[in-house]
């Protein structure tokens, strides 16, 4: 009778499992087609099928993601940040969605301020015979579509520049299609491409990794990345962005990311024993003849010694002797024998990430006092060498250092600072610490002598004074 009972329930069961598979096939699929609609920018084709996928398994992390970024690239940002914190709520949370929580808690809160704008301005209703102006999903939509349109047309311009070995222009229209639809993954992974073929990893690293971050599922943006990483010198990460990129790949581009994670490796072990991996840096000016180069000058005789190390005391020395001077406008001359990359080093290491100690503050004033007293000279000192940390550095130093004591020299430096080269993408992804600390510098001198060019900086780092 037991052996009767059970084969008389087998068929229902194999009924219920094949109709769970079948449930499963069609979740895979909707959601592997969501993917190609976000690559085509079809956003509202990839939010239905997204939907479809979560109303029948709302555990599903990958469609959430998918969610995620076309509800962004939608302007949806408040739905993308709750599908962001449901992903990090499942357990399934990671360092990309950390950050595209930041990124869209700050996206969110800027629209709700726009669109309450929009509605203490909306005018009396219209007389009856007036036309109703458009609905603002409408104008959203439109204004969502001249952006895509215009986007399209600077990639398009920049792919014939990158045929062309024309890098540079290349590189600025794939900026410019960054900016007009900073949503779509594609356009800065083409930027890090020609950014590397400029010879500027460290911009290529903030291009790539923001690839990543709208589209983690984008093998190439892995390999950008990883591609990057290795161009700077910063290994580790390299290796584990290609590593990344595993997973997602295809047989090809598998040989291809295997590649990259075997020179990574091969470099790693090529360094000498006791020796931190450290980024590649351009070589300073030659210091004048029978003038010896500091020791955190990147071509002096210690500094090869040392292989990437720095000597935070004399450093710091340096700075404090050369700011007491008071240099003129241009950079002091032992600065500017330094070139950037000989400051940089020498100033990231004693900011520690934002870990120096308040008794450190007087030798971070003095390092930020070194720099360029004025906007040509500043952008002509640094080129194209600033990174995304070294920004957000400079940035919270001011506000911790300089800002307490001397005000308008805080504001002034980071007036300056925004008109360094490709300023604006940097300035893209760095997150609510960065804008509160522009904000704070920014308004600690607005009733100073250069107001309009604290209101125009205010506007390039979108802060409110």
């Amino acid at each position: 009778d037991a052996s009767a009972a059970t084969a008389g329930t087998a068929p229902t069961t194999d009924a219920a499992a094949a109709t769970d598979t079948e449930a499963e096939l069609r979740s895979i699929c909707l959601s592997q087609r969501a993917a190609c609609w976000c690559q085509l920018q079809r956003y509202p084709e990839a939010l239905s099928d997204c939907d479809a996928v979560l109303f029948v398994d709302a555990s599903n992390t990958a469609a959430r993601m998918r969610r995620a970024f076309t509800r962004e690239a939608l302007e949806q940002y408040a739905g993308a940040l709750e599908d962001c914190r449901a992903v990090m709520a499942l357990g399934a949370g990671n360092a990309d969605v950390s950050a595209s929580v930041a990124r869209l808690t700050r996206l969110a809160a800027q629209k709700k301020k726009v669109d309450e704008a929009n509605k203490a301005a909306t005018p009396a209703p219209p007389p009856a015979a007036m036309p109703a102006p458009p609905p603002l999903a409408s104008q959203v939509a439109s204004a969502a579509a001249a952006g895509a349109e215009a986007a399209a047309a600077a990639r398009a311009r920049g792919t014939a520049a990158f045929k062309r070995c024309e890098y540079k222009q290349a590189a600025d229209a794939y900026y410019e299609a960054c900016r007009h639809d900073p949503g779509v993954a594609i356009h800065f992974c083409n930027l890090a491409i020609a950014l590397l073929k400029l010879n500027q990893p460290a911009h290529a690293v903030t291009a790539a990794r923001r690839c990543t971050e709208l589209a983690p599922e984008m093998v190439k943006g892995w390999y950008r990345l990883g591609s990057a990483h290795l161009a700077k010198g910063d290994l580790s990460a390299a290796r584990a962005a290609f590593e990344r990129g595993l997973p997602l790949a295809t047989k090809q581009e598998q040989a291809d990311l295997r590649r990259g994670i075997a020179d990574a490796q091969r470099a790693l072990e090529a360094l000498p024993a006791g020796i931190e991996e450290v980024s590649p840096a351009p070589s300073p000016v030659s210091p004048s003849a029978g003038t010896p180069a500091p020791p955190w000058s990147a071509g002096s005789p210690s500094a090869k010694k040392m292989a990437g190390k720095v000597d935070l005391g004399k450093a710091a020395e340096t700075a404090r002797r050369v700011a007491a001077g008071k240099a003129g406008v241009g950079a002091p001359p032992e600065l500017s024998k330094l070139g950037f990359s000989g400051f940089e080093r020498a100033f990231l290491t004693l900011w520690a990430r934002g870990k120096a100690p308040p008794d450190r503050n007087a030798d971070l004033a003095a390092f930020l006092r070194q720099l360029p007293q004025d906007e040509t000279s500043l952008v002509g000192y640094i080129g194209d060498a600033m990174s995304e940390e070294t920004l957000s550095a400079l940035v919270l130093a001011a506000e911790r250092a300089l800002l307490p004591s001397d005000p308008p020299a805080a504001a002034g430096l980071l007036c300056r600072l925004t008109a360094v080269r490709r300023f604006g993408m940097l300035w893209m992804f760095l997150g609510p610490r960065e804008n509160q600390a522009a904000a704070a510098v920014l308004r600690g001198a607005s009733g100073g002598a250069d107001a309009e060019a604290i209101r125009a900086s205010a506007g390039k780092c979108g802060v409110e004074l």
